[in-house]
């Protein structure tokens, strides 16, 4: 999974989540299989072997969590009903919360200065969820239609959010649609304590 984690003020500390999408393996999963395109979800991988007979094609291995959610829904009666948005991403948020508490003394507090990034996940075959990596320059480019849609919009609102906040300060005004707070330090009146998870 790559989803997109914002810290857009560190005083007081603005954190949010976006939905991002799922990357499937270009051919069937077999834990001993030795072909590399079975085990990694690399976009540019999967461009490199668009042709390769009997693997997924670009558009095919991209899935937005709506997708998933419903192919789960149908699959995977056992599992509880909306398993994407009740448990996975509930837990990408903690997950993240957690990432950007215990790193908040490394970034730079400067009024302006925001971030974004991808972060990947993966689900394991009990649906445990596992953070791989946090990337500080994701690619934004549209290689498929899906991912075009999700970034096109993710950033405009990241972008007018940030217009928001030089212009009206963190009392911004502007109402945030796609992007999840997952850390507002400005509704909370006593600093929380961080004990890690």
């Amino acid at each position: 999974f790559r989803v997109y984690m914002m810290v857009a003020n560190l005083e007081p500390l603005l954190a949010y989540f976006h939905e991002g999408f799922l990357r499937l393996s270009m051919f069937e999963y077999e834990r001993t299989s030795t072909t590399l395109m079975s085990h990694i979800t690399n976009t540019q991988l999967a461009k490199n072997n668009k042709g390769a007979k009997g693997g997924l094609s670009l558009d095919e291995q991209m899935w937005s969590f709506e997708k998933l959610n419903s192919f789960l829904n149908n699959e995977f009666t056992d599992l509880r009903s909306d398993w994407v948005y009740n448990f996975l991403t509930p837990e990408m948020k903690r997950i993240m919360i957690h990432m950007v508490r215990m790193s908040r003394n490394e970034f730079i507090p400067h009024p302006g200065l925001f971030e974004i990034w991808g972060c990947d996940f993966f689900v394991d075959a009990n649906f445990k969820v596992w953070f791989i990596e946090c990337n500080g320059s994701p690619a934004y480019q549209a290689t498929t239609k899906e991912k075009g849609i999700i970034q096109t919009a993710m950033l405009r609102e990241a972008m007018e959010l940030q217009f928001d906040i030089v212009k009206n300060g963190v009392e911004t005004k502007y109402e945030v649609k796609s992007w999840e707070p997952i850390i507002d330090e400005r509704k909370s009146s006593i600093e929380e304590r961080y004990f890690g998870l």
